[in-house]
């Protein structure tokens, strides 16, 4: 068996009885007995001998990737352009897909991409009311010409779909909860709407130099530096981002597919030195060279410098998910921000526990409520 260098579908395998089982969910194999599941790493094969002797090898790998320096910013340009075109050639024979709209660059390119094959292609945008997303969305939307579904998200909601999204995500981590809440309730209204096929703008922040501690490693430690981190980020992104939001979307009945996390792509991607993906002092200052990529592209101009805001603010999830621990959990209702920041991992263990899944589940205090699905790892 071989999992794809792109990583965007999760391999599983454990041992049962002498036999090797394998699965793209953990829960499979939880659910049959097996706790010490391993997971294969993108571009890796696993081979199993008749005797079910397990051996790994590694065929392909970012690391292997070289910076190349000194070529022309035009020819750059339209040697991404042309491999990202290739990759979103892909949806030609979908019918009907969702892109996971924020209103940010990422987003923005592949919607407009996204329309340009599939011509039955919706922008789904999940937000808390006043987040910065439910601002934004309708005129992005407009300006890419391209209708969008707005699903609101309420503490209500958070809390009635939590158990379902630790499931599904089979993690229990705050910050990978709050991100994949989104993820989850806009690929449920696309499964109920009858999209079969969710489309992320996963990736280019890592490919590109998308975060603000991108800029301060470019500056502190210079040119080099950064590019070592990003094909770090990059070659376990499928582990800390895409396993996670590929989970939330396809519990849900829908697949996910992420377009700029295609290994051509990939590779350019990363053999763009550092100094094209930063600019300092400059507005903006991350992914100059992708944002260029957008409006060769043609993305309108306000899309392409949009400012960058990290999916779990600008949806509103993070501030949902605390109202509805505090409004739902009675031994976190009279307790000050602090102390219910502190409290709200503890929580989401002890739903993980209640729900017997063999993740983290440590907690520290007692909690007065039920959890309704705890018969599904057992199913």
């Amino acid at each position: 068996m071989l999992r794809s260098i792109d990583g965007t579908r999760p391999f599983h395998y454990g041992k049962l009885d002498g036999s090797v089982l394998l699965a793209t969910d953990k829960k499979s194999l939880w659910a049959v007995g097996i706790s010490n599941v391993q997971s294969l790493d993108p571009g890796c094969e696993l081979r199993v001998s008749w005797m079910g002797t397990i051996t790994l090898e590694e065929n392909l790998s970012v690391d292997e990737i070289v910076v190349v320096r000194g070529v022309p910013q035009e020819q750059l340009i339209q040697s991404l352009k042309q491999t990202l075109l290739s990759s979103f050639s892909k949806l030609e024979d979908c019918a009907k897909c969702a892109v996971l709209f924020s209103g940010g660059v990422d987003s923005s390119l592949a919607g407009l991409l996204a329309s340009k094959r599939c011509l039955n292609t919706v922008l789904i945008s999940t937000h808390a009311k006043g987040s910065r997303d439910a601002s934004v969305v309708r005129h992005a939307a407009d300006l890419l010409a391209l209708d969008v579904i707005e699903v609101p998200i309420s503490d209500k909601i958070v809390w009635d779909l939590l158990p379902e999204v630790i499931y599904a995500t089979e993690c229990t981590r705050r910050m990978d909860i709050e991100i994949a809440l989104p993820f989850f309730v806009a690929a449920r209204e696309a499964g109920r709407q009858g999209i079969p096929l969710v489309v992320s703008g996963q990736g280019p922040d890592e490919l590109f130099a998308g975060y603000a501690k991108h800029v301060r490693l470019y500056e502190n430690r210079g040119e080099e530096a950064l590019e070592v981190q990003l094909r770090n980020e990059v070659s376990v992104t499928h582990k800390t981002n895409i396993e996670r939001d590929e989970r939330a979307i396809s519990f849900c009945g829908v697949d996910a597919w992420f377009p700029y996390l295609d290994y051509e792509f990939v590779k350019l991607a990363l053999s763009i030195p550092a100094s094209r993906k930063i600019a300092v002092g400059k507005t903006p200052e991350r992914k100059i060279v992708f944002r260029e990529l957008a409006t060769e592209l043609g993305l309108p101009n306000e899309l392409a410098n949009a400012p960058k805001k990290a999916t779990q603010y600008s949806s509103g999830a993070a501030r949902m998910l605390n109202l509805a621990i505090s409004e739902y959990v009675p031994e976190c209702r009279d307790l000050t921000k602090r102390q219910l920041d502190l409290r709200v991992q503890d929580v989401l263990n002890y739903i993980a526990k209640q729900l017997e899944l063999p993740i983290r589940n440590d907690v520290m205090h007692s909690y007065d409520f039920d959890v309704k699905l705890s018969s599904l790892i057992r199913e």
